[in-house]
């Protein structure tokens, strides 16, 4: 476990004066087991600069938790899961952002894996929003020293202000 604190000061001169004091945490964890390991990541962030003699103040926010579990002991298949998420605030700013994925790679042998994944995420700027999923696929195949096999599938649906969108 680490936590610690950083506070910055400077100023910048030229055709305007801009001063910045910054004051920013940070907490980063990480817990290993046999069949596991476990992350975890968290900031606090206070700034503000002034130019011209006009403050503008900003709190950001972030934190992230990531998990790797061997499903075998040989750990020939992983599932990695992860949640993040990360808030900026300040005079002129709002920005909110929220992501959780899953992951599921698979080594058949040592020639052949298959790779399963999942995201989704939620954005919200200012007055507009949008949110996505994605699915993904992927099978490779070494067959020789130097020919591979890849096949890939996916698809994606975003849904924002004023639209939505499906690929595939």
């Amino acid at each position: 476990t680490i936590l610690s604190y950083n506070h910055q000061e400077s100023t910048q001169t030229g055709f305007y004066t801009t001063d910045k004091n910054t004051d920013e945490f940070r907490l980063s964890m990480k817990y290993n087991k046999n069949l596991g390991d476990t992350r975890l990541k968290a900031s606090y962030k206070n700034s503000t600069q002034t130019t011209g003699g006009i403050p503008i103040n900003t709190i950001q926010q972030t934190a992230s938790l990531q998990n790797d579990y061997y499903l075998t002991e040989d750990r020939r298949v992983t599932l990695r899961s992860g949640l993040s998420y990360r808030d900026t605030q300040g005079d002129f700013t709002e920005n909110t952002q929220y992501n959780v994925y899953e992951n599921l790679l698979w080594r058949h042998r040592k020639n052949l894996t298959t790779n399963y994944s999942f995201r989704y995420d939620i954005t919200n700027f200012e007055a507009t929003s949008s949110e996505s999923r994605a699915l993904r696929f992927n099978l490779r195949h070494l067959l020789y020293e130097n020919l591979t096999t890849s096949i890939e599938a996916d698809g994606t649906s975003n849904q924002y202000t004023g639209g939505r969108e499906l690929a595939y």
